[in-house]
């Protein structure tokens, strides 16, 4: 009897993983730097460590894709390992795509950038301003000498 293959063998988004480690370990200010080597304990990588031994545990999505019960749960691949960061605790950076217009120290706006632009406030008119030659060239065809 053969022993069926396990996510780890299969799929381990190690870039993901990689950067809520990274993001993990920023937030642990308490902890002492990694120029300490005698504290090994402070450097150990708790979100890989995590991953790697839950992944080991769980079967891999062709598996998992056989069993009537678990293919309405999880119909795709992509289902099944969004599911598997959620269970790690891996939602991405939340700030990532915000961008913050700050006006003499006070924040003016906060959004995306298609949102900020959407707005036309201060955000639009620095971007305006700033690509008003690129824009005018792209959408014209006006070469403009500067």
């Amino acid at each position: 009897m053969t022993r069926p293959n396990v996510l780890l063998e299969s799929w381990l988004p190690f870039d993901t993983i990689g950067a809520e480690s990274l993001r993990e370990r920023g937030a642990s200010s308490a902890l002492p730097p990694l120029y300490f080597l005698h504290v090994w304990w402070a450097r150990r990588p708790l979100t890989v460590s995590r991953a790697a031994i839950v992944a080991s545990l769980l079967l891999d999505y062709d598996t998992v894709a056989a069993a009537p019960r678990l293919q309405d749960r999880f119909p795709t691949d992509g289902d099944y390992h969004a599911w598997f960061l959620r269970l790690m605790g891996i939602h991405g950076d939340p700030v990532a795509d915000r961008i913050l217009v700050v006006v003499n120290g006070a924040i003016m706006e906060m959004g995306s950038h298609a949102e900020l632009l959407r707005a036309r406030g201060h955000y639009y008119r620095l971007y305006t301003q700033q690509f008003r030659h690129e824009m005018e060239r792209e959408y014209l065809g006006i070469e403009i000498e500067r």
